[in-house]
């Protein structure tokens, strides 16, 4: 038996913001966003081509967040309301440059989401020059996992 010696590391819920009912993060959006459909069949969902019937609109980004001293990147995966939400808010701010503060309200499929500039968080040029080193995750690639990533740290300022 033999196995691959270039193991590529696995997405898993780890690189996922989770949050649960009432949980906030703050953090910057960065880099393109990967745009997909997918069905849901019973509790799992697969990719599926653009125009399948009964097929949903879904989104992933990554959100740079603020753990300990480093920043880290995670996948933000939504749908279309929180996506027309993103796109008007980039109308009006450069989402890849100002932090955003997302908050949960509600579980299961009664879940909505609040997306709030804050814009008394300017950010030094420092900081966003460390923002462009930062690797992002390929988003294309990454699978998301029914399990709970943990969940941001939120007992200091995030930027």
């Amino acid at each position: 038996m033999q196995f691959r010696t270039d193991i590529p590391e696995g997405g898993g819920s780890k690189n996922y913001l989770k949050l649960k009912d009432k949980e906030s993060a703050m953090g910057i959006f960065r880099g393109d966003l990967h745009e997909f459909f997918v069905l849901w069949e019973g509790q799992k969902s697969s990719v599926v081509p653009e125009g399948t019937p009964g097929s949903k609109f879904r989104f992933k980004v990554n959100f740079v967040i603020k753990d300990g001293a480093s920043y880290v990147p995670k996948i933000f995966e939504q749908g279309l309301t929180v996506y027309k939400q993103l796109a008007e808010l980039h109308a009006e701010y450069d989402l890849e440059t100002t932090v955003i503060k997302i908050t949960r309200n509600g579980t299961g499929t009664d879940t909505t989401y609040s997306l709030l500039p804050l814009l008394k968080q300017a950010l030094s040029k420092e900081v966003l020059k460390h923002l462009g080193t930062i690797e992002l995750h390929a988003l294309e690639q990454a699978q998301a996992s029914q399990e709970s990533a943990p969940k941001a740290d939120e007992s200091e300022p995030p930027f």
